[in-house]
């Protein structure tokens, strides 16, 4: 099989398996004669060689037809300006907008269901207003609009999907590329979670696990607020961060907004009695890049230490260069107050808010 008929194949057999839009028209789409199934486009800015890509396709026209109702799916997972790159470039998606818009579409639809607060990451990412401003409908994911639907997958036969995506003529999924704990690399295919409802933790490895845990001491203890380590690649000081600490940490905020779900854990509420529980405030991630809180523990150095100093089998097992108990507290804590700068403040910890 060459490179050509390998692509070709795998773009319809993963669209049709991810969402039912129908294989016949992604077939016609990729078997046109003479067009290309792939173009690249480099240098800047985003916008001009977004158009200049979709030009070499073909153009728009030949995807979006007059009257079309179009979505155009970017990642829009995190709560981060377009210098981190986490999400769509905000320029790409408008510019998708536009040249659908120019190719008479009736109307372009944004959307995703981010991973952090919906309101910040929109806003956050620069995708809302881009998007808004070349005309597209920006709204928020409405959990009232998924709808159970068929796969029929080796694995999946069935999955809450979001309707808003299920009804348009033409979905555009425009992924960021970015490296993945899990799955190495995010692409397309990972995109489409973004329209999944349901436990959307089952889809990762093993982390389903965590998340009904989790669920199941939420309902049990009823909390306020969580208190968590940063599931970021990278702590705020710029250390490397570790998988287990990445997997606790995103697990603790789906956790919190999924323990309130009637519909998902179902077997807490039918087998353990557990009822939903929707009183979680906030989830505060602590040495997250971007703090939004601090909170002043001047006079709680020695307990933090001690509590450390607890913890011999691991502290036994750390390499000789990693330092001791005392030193790491000590620079964490002295180190954020000096950061802050505030007067008075001689210990701190930074924590980022989710909810």
């Amino acid at each position: 099989m060459n490179r050509r008929d390998f692509i070709k194949r795998a773009v319809l057999s993963g669209a049709a398996l991810a969402l039912p839009l129908g294989a016949d028209s992604l077939r016609s789409l990729a078997e046109a004669a003479g067009r290309p199934d792939l173009a690249v486009a480099r240098g800047v800015p985003p916008a001009r060689i977004t158009r200049a890509a979709v030009a070499e396709l073909g153009g728009m026209g030949r995807f979006v037809s007059r009257g079309d109702i179009v979505v155009v799916k970017p990642n829009i997972g995190w709560d981060r300006t377009p210098e981190y790159a986490a999400n769509t470039n905000p320029e790409v998606v408008a510019e998708l907008v536009r040249l659908c818009y120019e190719a008479g579409a009736k109307r372009v639809k944004v959307f995703d269901f981010p991973v952090n607060d919906a309101r910040r990451t929109y806003r956050q990412s620069g995708i809302a207003a881009a998007a808004t401003a070349a005309g597209a409908q920006v709204s928020y994911i409405d959990d009232r609009k998924f709808k159970d639907t068929a796969l029929r997958g080796q694995l999946l036969k069935s999955w809450p999907l979001y309707t808003e995506i299920l009804a348009a003529e033409k979905v555009i999924n425009v992924p960021i590329a970015k490296v993945h704990g899990i799955a190495t690399l995010t692409l397309g295919m990972k995109n489409w979670m973004g329209v999944m409802g349901g436990w959307r933790g089952r889809i990762h490895q093993r982390i389903d696990e965590s998340l009904v845990d989790i669920a199941r001491v939420i309902r049990h203890r009823r909390p306020q607020v969580i208190v968590t380590l940063t599931h970021d690649e990278s702590f705020a000081g710029g250390m490397t961060n570790q998988a287990d600490h990445r997997a606790v940490g995103l697990a603790a905020i789906d956790a919190a907004r999924d323990a309130a779900n009637r519909w998902i854990f179902r077997e807490l509420l039918e087998q353990e009695g557990l009822e939903p529980w929707g009183g979680i405030t906030a989830v505060l991630s602590s040495a997250a890049n971007g703090p939004t809180h601090y909170v002043d523990v001047t006079g709680h150095l020695e307990p933090a230490i001690a509590s450390l100093e607890a913890h011999h089998l691991y502290n036994t097992n750390l390499p000789d260069e990693f330092p001791k108990p005392r030193a790491l507290i000590t620079g964490i804590l002295t180190g954020t107050a000096a950061a802050l700068g505030i007067e008075g403040v001689e210990h701190a910890l930074t924590f980022r808010r989710y909810l």
